[in-house]
């Protein structure tokens, strides 16, 4: 009885997220990102370090973080922005040097993570890099753009 109520609480937990987390980095995600099947990558790129004369990196780091997993809730089958192919969500500490390659090959001036994060949604191995105060509404927008996107 008790592996079944477990069997149940699994499901219902799966059910609710409607994104996988990628947990790799560096060259392995570059490789998943470049050689991905029709999947939708959501990966966001940010800068932790943490010193008071940085607070409001930290802060805008954290506020799109929380605004992101919001929405991407929302991207699994039958929610309001439900997305046609399966969701990922990768995360890129622009401060490991294993991470370099996949952070040339994003191709964005370093400096923009002093404001907060940056955010790249790909398909195909096609897509759009956002950053910015607007970063979050630039994400929306993308990913309704490569939802059209042909297989």
């Amino acid at each position: 009885k008790m592996k079944a109520v477990l069997l149940v609480a699994a499901l219902l937990v799966a059910s609710v997220v409607a994104y996988e987390r990628l947990w790799a980095k560096g060259d392995v995600l570059l490789d998943i990102l470049q050689n991905g099947k029709d999947e939708l990558h959501i990966v966001k790129f940010y800068d932790p370090t943490n010193t008071p004369e940085i607070y409001g990196k930290v802060r805008e780091n954290d506020r799109v973080t929380h605004e992101l997993l919001e929405y991407m809730k929302t991207l699994d089958e039958g929610g309001e922005n439900a997305f046609p192919t399966k969701v990922f969500y990768s995360t890129v500490d622009a401060t490991d040097p294993y991470n370099a390659n996949i952070i040339h090959k994003a191709d964005f001036n370093q400096t923009v993570l002093d404001d907060g994060p940056v955010i790249v949604t790909l398909r195909h191995q096609s897509g759009n890099l956002q950053y910015g105060a607007q970063v979050i509404p630039a994400v929306k927008k993308s990913i309704e753009e490569l939802k059209t996107q042909e297989q």
